[in-house]
């Protein structure tokens, strides 16, 4: 049996949700970034007449990502009604579920992968800017396994802007909770430090700011005025 790796997460955040394309854009076209994958599953697929056409000669994986995120999810009454739709596909398979599995699940919705590139076969280019912040090439393990430089980026279609992570300690202290986008990204704990230069290189390069919150917080620990969310 193989034993689940241990992630930590990082958060990136912008002051509004409506900079969410802007900002995965700018993560997946990265330098530092070698691939990436982009996919969706439903309810999003085929959801709505508006989506059919918004995709008309979209032929990008991240100009599809925009057309998606545009119409399924900046829309908060078409949000609110796939997140709907959502939850019943889930009680269906499952069964009741509590509000938690549920939100958990709808970050399944969209499937958002990235895969650092590695110092040791870096482009030149890439590979002094990972000088400049301090990579070392003995972060990589000798035997690291394809999967330990890939990340997921977590985006529940029931709370896109993450309210759970804005009320964490770490991230409202440097953001608006009530009104700043929180995205989610979940990265192998063994190269911890190699996503962390890339978040100052992010940082330094769009604006955006990003936290690294290392283990995420339990929901239960998530507190909004003395109350858990």
């Amino acid at each position: 049996m193989t034993t689940p790796t241990k992630t930590v997460s990082f958060v990136l955040l912008a002051d509004q949700i409506h900079h969410l394309p802007v900002i995965l854009r700018s993560a997946f076209e990265d330098t530092w970034i070698g691939s990436f994958q982009v996919g969706f599953g439903p309810p999003l697929l085929k959801s709505s007449a508006q989506l059919a056409k918004r995709l008309e000669g979209v032929r990008g994986a991240l100009d599809k990502l925009d057309a998606y995120l545009e119409v399924c999810v900046l829309d908060p009454d078409e949000r609110e009604r796939l997140a709907v739709q959502h939850r019943r596909i889930l009680v269906r398979r499952h069964g009741p579920l509590e509000a938690e599995a549920v939100n958990r699940a709808s970050a399944d919705v969209l499937d958002l992968m990235l895969r650092l590139r590695s110092p040791l076969d870096a482009p030149p280019d890439v590979r002094a800017d990972m000088d400049a912040l301090g990579v070392d090439p003995d972060w990589i393990p000798s035997d690291a396994a394809p999967d330990l430089l890939s990340g997921r980026f977590l985006l529940h279609l029931a709370d896109p802007r993450n309210e759970r992570l804005l009320y964490a300690d770490a991230v409202r202290a440097v953001c608006d909770p009530d009104t700043a986008l929180a995205i989610d990204l979940r990265v192998p704990a063994t190269v911890r430090p190699l996503w962390a230069a890339w978040a100052r290189h992010f940082t330094k390069l769009t604006g955006y700011r990003v936290v690294d919150l290392g283990e995420p917080p339990a929901y239960a620990r998530v507190l909004r005025d003395g109350a858990r969310i």
